[in-house]
């Protein structure tokens, strides 16, 4: 289980990457004031695509690793056992806000606050990825 949860971890850490890079560049197609205009959507296909393929990995990789069995008692103390858990408790947090930011943020087409609320859920992917790979690297270095 446990070899299995380490590549799917990093298989999701690539998607999660993935997924905030075109979300920053569907950002700047949509908000930045150079845009010519006609590729005004080009990318939100594949980011959605993306994201929602990131919050199933996540989801996936996050059971497994609560399912895995515990082989001996270990007592609770600051390693890198510790490091990775509070990191991913963060990502996960940051992956339950994505999802209710990117519908939000969607459903506020043509209001002021949609720019706001983009650059929001774009910050907080930022964030989110940050985290996973606090996590990741808490248990390879």
């Amino acid at each position: 289980m446990l070899v299995t949860h380490q590549a799917l971890g990093f298989t999701t850490l690539a998607v999660v990457a993935a997924t905030v890079a075109v979300g920053q560049v569907n950002y700047l197609a949509r908000y930045n004031s150079f845009h010519n205009g006609n590729d005004y959507e080009r990318f939100q296909p594949a980011h959605l695509g993306l994201g929602i393929s990131s919050a199933v990995l996540f989801a996936a990789l996050g059971t497994l690793g609560w399912a895995a069995p515990n082989p001996y008692p270990k007592p609770i103390r600051f390693d890198t056992a510790m490091i990775h858990k509070i990191a991913m408790s963060l990502a996960t947090a940051g992956m339950v806000t994505q999802m209710v930011l990117g519908p939000l943020t969607t459903w506020k087409e043509g209001s002021l606050q949609q720019r706001d609320m983009a650059l929001g859920h774009l910050v907080v992917g930022y964030a989110t990825w940050g985290f996973m790979a606090t996590g990741v690297i808490a248990y390879v270095f």
